[in-house]
């Protein structure tokens, strides 16, 4: 389990969930923006994170540095800016000159492409790393609001979160039956600042998840049976959207959860929280009932 400290500015990481984790990179209480060995390495307030799994490198919203840091795999893997210069801005292009201005969610497609939140800019953008560009998706850079649309026609207010929207396994059984090519990628973004969850196309398409409204969504993941979860760090809640309804239920009952931020939908039906007061937490599930949660 990856952790960011974002008080802290380090990365932490623990064998399992409830095993106190360790510093992974970054120096404790030292912000910066410094490219080094792991340990030797400086983050300002990381925030969000994204595991590749083909080749264990970890991917890092650094947010009040403005970049995009990659920490390689290894026992002493070396940290690297992969795109921002470091100083806040909405440019596009390639991943030396683009800009960042506060990114937040951050998440893997399965082409290797990283898809950004840019909080501060109210927009949703993509790195590739093949092709070393950067570019923006949706939203206009540095316009609030609330519309759908495609691409510069949508608005989004401080969004945060964010998760591929992966296919379920049903549905992904009845494509192969079929013989049908993948669907074409798309992500689930949590749109803060509204208070609802926003679907985007790779196209720039851009929809509302209706009726659903929460209060100051944070982190959002998705399961294999595409049951959604959405953290309220305000009202120390996660919820639930069920596959196919629409109905929001709540994880846990009230009291249960402190300050949830970071979600992770993990295999054998859990759900891991990163709980800034009660540190990480777990929640069973069946389907799609939670069933039990520890500690």
């Amino acid at each position: 389990v990856y952790l960011t400290s974002f008080r802290d500015h380090t990365i932490l990481f623990a064998q399992k969930p409830l095993q106190n984790p360790a510093r992974y990179a970054g120096i404790e209480h030292s912000a910066g923006l410094r490219n080094d060995w792991r340990e030797q390495s400086q983050f300002r307030n990381p925030a969000f994170l994204a595991l590749n799994q083909s080749n264990g490198s970890l991917y890092v919203t650094d947010s009040a540095n403005h970049v995009i840091r990659r920490v390689r795999p290894g026992i002493s893997g070396k940290v690297e800016t992969v795109a921002g210069t470091g100083a806040p801005g909405n440019v596009d292009g390639s991943i030396d000159q683009a800009s960042f201005n506060t990114p937040q969610g951050i998440a893997i497609d399965s082409r290797g492409n990283l898809w950004i939140v840019d909080t501060g800019n109210h927009t949703v953008r993509r790195v590739n790393p093949n092709t070393g560009s950067v570019e923006t998706i949706a939203g206009m850079p540095g316009v609030a609001g609330f519309a759908d649309g495609a691409k510069t026609l949508a608005r989004f207010r401080s969004p945060v979160g964010i998760a591929i929207d992966t296919e379920s396994i049903i549905e992904q059984q009845e494509r192969i039956r079929r013989g049908a090519p993948s669907a074409p990628i798309s992500v689930l973004v949590t749109d803060t600042g509204n208070g609802v969850l926003r679907r985007v196309y790779e196209d720039g398409r851009v929809e509302t998840l209706v009726p659903f409204t929460f209060d100051n969504p944070h982190a959002v993941s998705i399961d294999a049976l595409d049951n959604i979860y959405v953290s309220e760090p305000q009202r120390g809640r996660v919820r639930l959207i069920p596959n196919g309804q629409k109905v929001v239920v709540a994880v846990a009952q009230n009291g249960t959860f402190g300050e949830p931020r970071g979600l992770s939908a993990a295999s054998l039906g859990r759900l891991v929280i990163a709980d800034s007061r009660f540190a990480v937490r777990t929640a069973t599930y069946g389907v799609p009932r939670i069933v039990s949660v520890t500690p």
